[in-house]
């Protein structure tokens, strides 16, 4: 978990001043490698192949920090929400389809 803080910070800190960053297209324009987007308070760390989302993704807000992976554009494997730097859930997808959600003691984050 502090690995993808410290890593995220130190995006952020490289690319606050700017726009959505786009890293590299293919020659048919289609996203690919790594791209960073930001919305007002949202930041996104995002890995495409072939236009497609595409291995470990990273979302960032003002609430916590969202680290889940895609296949071929759809969500896939583990989903670990965090709040803070307290785990809250884990949601586990095949193919784009929720497998299980477990939440964790709430108690502990507040």
């Amino acid at each position: 978990m502090k690995t993808y803080i410290l890593f995220a910070l130190i995006l952020l800190s490289m690319y606050s001043c700017k726009k959505p960053e786009i890293f590299s297209v293919d020659k048919n324009k289609k996203k690919i490698n790594v791209w960073i987007e930001r919305d007002t308070s949202e930041y996104e760390i995002l890995k495409y192949k072939k236009g497609a989302l595409n291995g470990e993704c990273i979302y960032l807000n003002q609430d916590g920090i969202i680290v889940g992976n895609f296949k071929k554009g759809k969500k896939d494997g583990e989903w670990k929400y965090y709040i803070g730097q307290h785990l809250y859930r884990i949601d586990k997808y095949k193919k784009d389809s929720l497998i299980y959600s477990r939440i964790f003691n709430p108690s502990n984050i507040w």
